[in-house]
Formats: structure tokens, sequence, C-alpha cells
């Protein structure tokens, strides 16, 4: 399923990845907040599927208000699992890697750092047990 492949796209267009931020002999940050953590987490995800949502309208030409009745049963399904939990592996490495006031989405580097956990061979890649 091309799902996997609008997963790492989703995680780039919410530039939620981070420039890891420590440097030889510096102290790993401060945990991010609980709360703050589900945040990100939850954004993470939402972007997956708006961008799921957003290329199943495009291909089969609909607005919206056209979508099938049963459309987000889709993310229910078990297959889809591994590519939202790509957020919760990528958010559990970025959290340990730069503070959280220290946090600065859609910089370059947080995409890049995304692509790279999500990508096929990365930390966070689906099917590697995220």
């Amino acid at each position: 399923m091309r799902i996997a492949k609008f997963a790492v796209a989703s995680l780039t267009i919410a530039g939620v990845a981070v420039q890891p931020s420590l440097c030889v002999g510096q102290a790993p940050p401060a945990p991010w907040p609980a709360e703050q953590l589900q945040a990100a987490i939850a954004g993470c995800r939402a972007a997956i599927i708006d961008q799921v949502t957003r290329d199943y309208l495009s291909r089969a030409h609909l607005t919206a208000d056209q979508l099938p009745p049963d459309f987000s049963k889709l993310f229910e399904r078990p297959e889809i699992a591994p590519i939202l939990r790509v957020c919760d592996c990528s958010f559990g490495i970025l959290s340990k890697e730069i503070p959280f006031d220290k946090f600065q989405p859609g910089s370059p580097q947080v995409g890049q750092r995304l692509k790279d956990l999500a990508s096929p061979g990365g930390a966070c890649a689906p099917g590697t047990g995220t």
C-alpha cells in the first residue's frame, strides 16, 4: 500500500523533525512535558491522515463532501497502525535530542530529520518494529 510513502511525506509536510542538538560532552535535554509530547504525536498522526485523505480526493477527483461515508474506517485497519506509529517513534527520539523550548517546527532541519527517521532504513520506518 502506498500509505507508507504518505507517512514520510506527511511527516515532512508536518515539519516535525529537528536537527539533533547534542554535542560531544553536552548533557541530554530535559524530557518534554508529557502533554506536549502527546500533542506532537497527535498532530503528526493528523497530518498523515490529512495527506492520505487529500491524495485520495485528488486521485478520485472528489471534494471533501463526496468522501465515502466509511472512508475514516480505513485508518482503523491493522495495516495502518505501523504507519501511524511512525509518529510515536519519531517524537520519542526527537524529544530526547532537542529540548522542547528549542524545538523549531517548520525548519529545514526538522523536515530532514523526520524524513531520515521515517524513510526505509530509518529507525522509525514502518515495519521496523516501531
